[in-house]
């Protein structure tokens, strides 16, 4: 027969158990994200004489239409000076527009180009593509099933 106490240091245990497999998911789930995503920003820069950091740019700068480069390079945590000779790149690859602001004169926001935007069509694409073919040629379908199946959760996560 177990004692109160072995009761208790035994809930404590299995508590602990709990904790101990949400930070081995936690864990685990941060190492398989964080690597797919680089394999698929990876695949998509091979073809592209862009940087990691000049396409996480242009991806913002997509996603807010029009962006101050200060926001920016708070966004990406790059410096100032930095994120000034990327815009410049940007901007010569015709990826970019600067434009003062109708109220302030000083103040400048970037957009992109349609050249810009097309850029981040294709990349959509690509990893689309990408993705897809690694579904379908390194899962079975019970695993796309737990995969699908998964899809809310993960949708939860990322409402951050």
């Amino acid at each position: 027969m177990i004692s109160v106490s072995d009761a208790y240091y035994l809930g404590k245990l299995i508590n602990l158990s709990k904790y101990m497999k949400i930070d081995m998911l936690t864990e685990s789930l941060r190492s398989v994200i964080s690597g797919l995503h680089k394999s698929l920003r990876r695949h998509v820069a091979d073809d592209t004489a862009l940087s990691l950091t000049e396409m996480e740019a242009i991806g913002l700068i997509f996603k807010k239409g029009a962006i101050a480069p200060s926001e920016l390079a708070a966004k990406t945590k790059v410096a100032g000076p930095s994120m000034s000779q990327i815009l410049k790149k940007l901007e010569n690859l015709d990826l970019i527009l600067r434009k003062n602001t109708r109220e302030d004169r000083r103040k400048v926001l970037v957009s992109l180009t349609e050249k810009g935007e097309m850029l981040i069509q294709r990349f959509r694409e690509d990893k689309d593509t990408t993705l897809k073919n690694l579904i379908e040629t390194r899962l079975n379908q019970h695993e796309i099933d737990l995969l699908e199946k998964a899809l809310p959760a993960l949708e939860k996560l990322n409402a951050i």
